[in-house]
């Protein structure tokens, strides 16, 4: 016979990075090419999964990827929660899963915007926000690693959890203050509707400057007014929840 004591709550995290790369001359596309392979290697990216995985409490059933061209991976890990000591049944409600995306986008003039998406699903009793601390870099100039210039993060929590065999809910919903991110990705809106929706909208974002900086260390000769639209763009179709979009002009690969 199953054990009445069944906890069915699933923490799903959807985080959207996104990071610019100039490409307003040869120079510029020739390092953009070389900053992009480096940062989202497929192979970097499977260990940073792996390393989420860890960090949630889960333990890896399976993993799968694929490699899409001229650009893109995608991976989907299965997991289960380390402290699952139910049978096959109650296992069975503890699946999740953890998968990643790379988009390519292409639409601004002189910057190229890549995407990585990442689904973190966790039956675990950790915070799932805790995966976060895996996917953003405690120096935000490092060439090396994905340096992200906006970072939004959508949580839902499904499912009930009950006290004993007490038929009242206990709404534990995970808490996003266990995030310590650099100094340069700052929260910007935090749209809070656990208690209604048991959803949550975050969205952290770097500063102009440090963007600018970030450029220059890399090797690239950033122009203000790039930047500045750029800047612009990532107001205007990323920060739709709780940010005002800024009125400057955004110059598209059509709009010459």
């Amino acid at each position: 016979m199953l054990e009445k004591k069944i906890s069915n709550v699933s923490s799903t995290l959807i985080v959207n990075s996104y990071e610019g790369f100039l490409i307003d001359s040869v120079d510029h596309q020739k390092l953009s090419k070389k900053l992009i392979n480096c940062k989202f290697d497929i192979k970097a990216l499977v260990e940073c999964s792996r390393n989420v995985a860890d960090t949630i409490g889960t333990e890896i059933v399976s993993e799968s990827e694929y490699n899409f061209q001229p650009f893109g991976d995608s991976s989907t890990f299965i997991v289960k929660s380390k402290d699952c000591l139910q049978s096959s049944a109650t296992l069975h409600l503890k699946e999740s899963h953890i998968s990643f995306h790379t988009y390519l986008e292409d639409i601004l003039q002189n910057f190229l915007i890549i995407r990585l998406e990442y689904h973190i699903c966790s039956c675990s009793e950790y915070n799932v926000f805790n995966a976060v601390q895996n996917l953003i870099p405690k120096d935000y100039f490092t060439p090396s690693q994905i340096s992200p210039d906006l970072i939004t993060l959508d949580y839902l929590r499904r499912g009930s959890k009950h006290s004993g065999n007490s038929s009242n809910i206990i709404f534990n919903y995970d808490d996003p203050d266990v995030l310590n991110t650099n100094d340069s990705l700052k929260v910007i809106s935090d749209q809070d509707s656990s208690f209604s929706t048991g959803s949550r909208h975050l969205i952290y974002k770097s500063s102009l400057n440090d963007v600018s900086k970030k450029l220059s260390k890399y090797g690239y000769d950033p122009i203000n007014n790039d930047i500045e639209n750029y800047f612009s763009f990532l107001d205007n179709n990323y920060c739709s929840y709780g940010v005002e979009s800024t009125k400057n002009k955004v110059s598209l690969k059509d709009s010459r």
